[in-house]
């Protein structure tokens, strides 16, 4: 399972548990997923070196 597919996961399952704050952490990190791979215009994956 990818990273992205366990923030959707988890995400879904905030979103059922009314977690309120769960649920806005978790969109934020897919946030930050999304505009990294905007930003390189790649994929984000799990082996990732920052610079």
């Amino acid at each position: 399972m990818s990273l992205k597919e366990k923030l959707m996961e988890d995400l879904k399952s905030a979103m059922k548990d009314k977690d309120a704050i769960r649920k806005n952490t978790i969109q934020m990190v897919r946030s930050a997923v999304l505009q990294v791979e905007k930003d390189n215009k790649v994929p984000l994956t799990t082996m990732v070196y920052w610079k």
